[in-house]
């Protein structure tokens, strides 16, 4: 029969200077998300575009989040806010089809609501969400370039809803964008 070894052990302890990693200048990047960004990626600079549509503000915002995507942006129009990421592979496969996976996800904190501790996991897609996640692959999928046949991920995450507004329209917009700031041949923008 096996012993369970004792706790205490002759090996000293984990200490935060142990876990420090060596003195190599590209590995100690301090947590500083500006040095960090700069060190990282030094072109890297991001862009914002206002506009007034209907009597609210719509804006499409880059350059903040989401650095190692291959495109992101955030739009918001009034009080909604959409933020939609592109990834892509760099390797082609050998498929004569477009292998895109496209995502709409509205969270419920969007419309300010945490829910029970027994519901607090999202669960199965809504109805509501597969539906924007068609509207979002039907509105890009044609406008990618024939023969394009990298893995490409397309996700539009809901993160502030106002109640008299299509969050669909605005994660088009956001994706649309995000494709276009990103290295995916893509004949854009969507109308």
């Amino acid at each position: 029969m096996l012993a369970a070894p004792s706790r205490a052990s002759s090996s000293s302890p984990v200490t935060p200077a142990a876990m420090e990693l060596p003195d190599n200048p590209d590995l100690n990047i301090p947590w500083d998300s500006d040095t960090r960004l700069t060190r990282l990626m030094p072109d890297y600079t991001g862009a914002r575009v206002e506009r007034t549509i209907a009597g609210r503000s719509f804006s499409l915002e880059t350059g903040r989040l989401g650095p190692f995507a291959d495109g992101l942006v955030t739009a918001r129009y009034g009080d909604s806010v959409v933020m939609a990421s592109v990834v892509a592979k760099h390797e082609e496969l050998p498929a004569s089809f477009l292998p895109l996976s496209v995502e709409y996800r509205e969270k419920s904190f969007a419309a300010g609501f945490i829910p029970t501790t027994w519901t607090r996991r999202e669960g199965m897609l809504s109805d509501r969400e597969i539906l924007g996640a068609r509207v979002l692959d039907r509105t890009v999928r044609p406008l990618f370039l024939k023969g394009f046949a990298r893995e490409t991920q397309i996700v539009a995450s809901l993160l502030a809803v106002e109640e008299d507004c299509a969050p669909e329209v605005v994660g088009v917009a956001a994706a649309a964008a995000a494709l276009m700031t990103s290295d995916v041949p893509w004949r854009g923008p969507a109308a």
